[in-house]
């Protein structure tokens, strides 16, 4: 029972100045049933921030009403390949059929880079409107940057999500920016979001 319904949980340690800079330490597991009802997949929509007894569950990308939320049980699918995760699922005895395992979704080097000259499958942004989608990206990376500068978690955290937001608008999973932003978001989160509680 155990196995099956508790989660790693880990310690920032301070290792640099900034943020960005710190690393994570495994200190245990805990048991959560009600965590433990969510299902895989190797590309996750949600990640958990946990402060003692408190575990906070953020969403990482866009969750619509009505779908699923999900986490993932082993490495993302762009840090491992898809047998080498389909063997270490085999421990929780079901077969992964989320998106990224049926259309075997590349890892990260092999990803797409670029938010142009993409196949028009793509983007969700329509041919009409992509120009100002692209724009509305372009700025949001500018907000960013700035933000950044002034190395303030709380306002990187809200400038990335404003990324993430114009990013999903543009294009679909799997995007190297969607994945990179996403990884960053969970990093920044694990950083800051326990000390605001």
């Amino acid at each position: 029972v155990t196995f099956y319904n508790s989660h790693k949980t880990t310690e920032v340690e301070k290792t640099g100045p900034g943020w960005g800079d710190n690393s994570l330490q495994k200190i245990g597991r805990c048991t959560n049933p009600s965590l433990a009802l969510i299902n895989h997949s190797c590309n996750p929509n949600y990640d958990r921030v946990s402060r003692g007894r408190v575990t906070l569950g953020v969403a990482c990308k866009p969750i619509a009403e009505g779908e699923e939320i999900v986490d993932i049980y082993c490495q993302p699918f762009v840090a491992m390949g898809k047998e080498e995760r389909r063997e270490r699922l085999t421990k929780y005895n079901f077969s992964c059929c989320c998106p990224a395992c049926k259309e075997d979704w590349p890892q990260m080097a092999k990803l797409p880079a670029s938010l142009e000259g993409l196949p028009e499958l793509a983007y969700k942004a329509g041919k009409d409107c992509r120009n100002e989608a692209m724009a509305r990206v372009a700025r949001a990376e500018g907000e960013l940057e700035q933000v950044m500068l002034k190395k303030k978690p709380e306002e990187s955290l809200a400038a990335i999500c404003r990324l993430l937001e114009e990013l999903h608008r543009l294009v679909r999973c799997p995007h190297q920016a969607l994945t990179y932003w996403e990884s960053r978001l969970c990093e920044l989160l694990l950083h800051t979001a326990g000390s605001h509680w």
